[in-house]
């Protein structure tokens, strides 16, 4: 009776996983993720297609453009607010932000997080020029074949990509935007209120204007890329556990061919995570360098911070990052150890199994591949994303952030 309650349960969650296979046209959100970076300008071409040919419009060019200028003019103006800080400064660029406390950190904190996306931006553009990544952005426009994922890794992988696509570029994008609105609406009328100062209203409007353009693309321009990383990260963590457990199953039938199969499959799929790294090692050096003191700044921001509502308005950006951190850094570092997570089970194959010369020859030389350098994500060219560096970066913000504190006070 329980047995074959079991085995309907089975069944049917088999049927619904064929379903979602067979049905799904878009099976890991990349029209919403391609179609997110169209309508937001963070690239030049205006589709997919027009991407594989190389059609990209002038008017494209010049808009992409216009919005790279514009990030670069209101990261230089947070920038010198914050240098500077004195009350005609705060007064010729119109911001509100004087009135809170600490408002220079405030201000470099801002600057930073522009330039992060200032950065990803470029890479965006730059990057699309290059040929020899348009194979790889094919893989994911095409059907689950070119994924290398099976049964239920392959659902794993479009269920929690489908996810980061649908609701993280959707509604966590649109509801973050809009507090950050919201919240700067309420500094301007509460400077307005409360103020010495008197803003020209043209001045003031159109600076408002130009910040709220600039929000929406800076968050769009790191959120999107916050969910590519995620979702090409997955794909190589996923493909390396599947290796993993058909490398077990094979072992334990003592068959030195299969293995040798495995061997080439994994090698496939480090020098995948090779090319994604010539991308992600800029970033990856970006986020440690600049969001680091960030996240240090909100941090310190939130626990000195004496008013309640802004003290709840800092925690929430302090959330926000800290969940965009612990994202990038968990995911490189589970990378770095899906890849190399079977040496041992190989080096007892290798020892207590009679098989040909040649494939003991080969499965040596890849032990002492995965004994080598750290297969995954680099920081620039310092080092790899591992568990270590993870517990290592922790203990960093949190020394970092004592460091800071010693220093303003």
């Amino acid at each position: 009776m329980i047995a074959s309650k079991i085995l309907n349960f089975k069944s049917r969650i088999k049927q619904r996983i064929d379903n979602y296979i067979n049905y799904n046209s878009d099976e890991i959100g990349f029209g919403l993720i391609y179609k997110f970076l169209v309508n937001h300008f963070c690239i030049t071409p205006a589709s997919y297609e027009d991407y594989m040919i190389d059609n990209i419009s002038k008017k494209r060019v010049i808009i992409v453009w216009a919005y790279y200028i514009l990030m670069w003019f209101i990261n230089i103006r947070f920038l010198l607010l914050a240098i500077i800080n004195k009350p005609w400064i705060w007064t010729l660029f119109a911001d509100p932000i004087y009135i809170l406390r600490k408002p220079n950190l405030i201000s470099l904190g801002v600057a930073i997080s522009g330039l992060l996306a200032v950065f990803i931006q470029s890479l965006f553009v730059v990057f699309e020029k290059y040929p020899e990544f348009k194979p790889i952005i094919q893989m994911y426009s095409s059907n689950r074949k070119q994924y290398g994922l099976r049964n239920r890794f392959y659902f794993k992988f479009c269920l929690k990509s489908k996810f980061m696509a649908k609701y993280f570029l959707g509604p966590f994008f649109k509801l973050a935007v809009f507090s950050i609105t919201i919240i700067y609406v309420g500094l301007i009328v509460k400077a307005y209120i409360d103020s010495d100062f008197k803003f020209p209203i043209i001045t003031s409007i159109l600076s408002t204007i130009l910040l709220f353009i600039w929000l929406d693309h800076c968050f769009a321009v790191v959120w999107v890329g916050v969910v590519m990383f995620y979702i090409a990260t997955l794909h190589l963590k996923y493909n390396f556990r599947q290796i993993k457990n058909e490398m077990k199953q094979i072992l334990r039938s003592g068959k030195s061919i299969p293995v040798i199969n495995e061997i080439h499959e994994h090698t496939h799929y480090s020098e995948l995570t090779l090319e994604f790294n010539k991308i992600f090692k800029y970033v990856l050096a970006m986020v440690y360098f600049l969001i680091t003191p960030l996240h240090n700044i909100a941090v310190y921001m939130s626990v000195s911070e004496t008013n309640t509502l802004f003290r709840s308005l800092y925690l929430i950006g302090l959330t926000i990052m800290s969940t965009i951190l612990f994202i990038v850094n968990y995911m490189s570092s589970s990378l770095s150890s899906s890849a190399h997570d079977f040496t041992s089970d190989l080096y007892t194959f290798l020892v207590s199994k009679r098989i040909p010369v040649q494939h003991k020859l080969k499965i040596s030389s890849f032990i002492e591949k995965l004994c080598g350098p750290v297969i995954g994500y680099y920081c620039y060219y310092l080092f790899p994303f591992t568990n270590y560096e993870f517990y290592e970066y922790v203990s960093f913000v949190f020394s970092n952030y004592i460091l800071l504190n010693d220093l303003i006070f």
